[in-house]
């Protein structure tokens, strides 16, 4: 309750509603969302500054141009998959098992499998699944081999040896004899190829990292950090 005068005259007091937040909690929280918000933006700021540079220099490049074109056609495919093709993929044909191309009328473009179900269909509905787990293989293979690169350039030691090591060992593989290995023996499905692109491609990101890395740890910025008394994940 609080007591306010008018020209000397006390004035009815206010009463404050008891289930009304502190201010300095109402303070406390704009103030967070405020600096969330301007986080956000600089991160959308800096998001479009790359891609227009990357925009810029892949324009520049006619093997970019080139690599652009066939992504972009990919897409398209998978995108009008249901209007280019006239079969089911899944659907077996028995009366044509492994037949050969065919163009005319009610033929199948690219044939059959053995299994009597039409290639062509198989390749445009495959697109999208293609769309799909190629993104998140990729994904999943740099997380990996950043996180591998940085752990082994700054932290050293015995760290450095058995991630090196292991790469080694990996890369010692031929890529393809790597999958066919994974897969033979998991299956086929969209998590094990996630995961086969996810431990070839690792190790050699990982190089990539661990050299960057080990340039970077002897900066100035980074002696600063750890004077300051920085946790080794913030510095990474």
């Amino acid at each position: 309750m609080v007591d306010q005068t008018t020209n000397g005259k006390p004035n009815a007091p206010v009463r404050r509603d008891p289930n009304a937040p502190p201010e300095d909690m109402v303070i406390w929280v704009f103030g967070g969302l405020y600096d969330f918000l301007n986080r956000v933006l600089e991160l959308l700021y800096f998001l479009i500054k790359g891609i227009a540079r990357w925009l810029k220099m892949m324009l520049e490049s006619p093997v970019a141009i080139i690599g652009m074109g066939l992504v972009s056609f990919w897409v398209l495919v998978a995108l009008l998959a249901p209007w280019l093709t006239g079969y089911d993929p899944n659907a077996m044909d028995t009366a044509a098992l492994a037949s050969a191309p065919g163009w005319f009328e009610g033929q199948h473009w690219l044939g059959t499998d053995r299994l009597g179900r039409d290639m062509w269909s198989r390749l445009i509905w495959g697109a999208r699944t293609v769309l799909v787990v190629a993104p998140i293989a990729v994904a999943s293979a740099y997380f990996v081999g950043c996180l591998m690169g940085m752990l082994a350039g700054y932290l050293g030691g015995w760290v450095d040896t058995v991630v090196s090591r292991i790469s080694d060992i990996i890369l010692s593989f031929p890529v393809l004899i790597l999958y066919i290995i994974l897969i033979s023996t998991y299956g086929a499905s969209a998590l094990n190829i996630v995961l086969a692109v996810t431990l070839s491609a690792s190790p050699g990101i990982g190089r990539i990292v661990r050299g960057l890395v080990l340039d970077l740890r002897s900066l100035e910025y980074v002696d600063a950090a750890k004077i300051r008394g920085e946790h080794p994940l913030y510095i990474m």
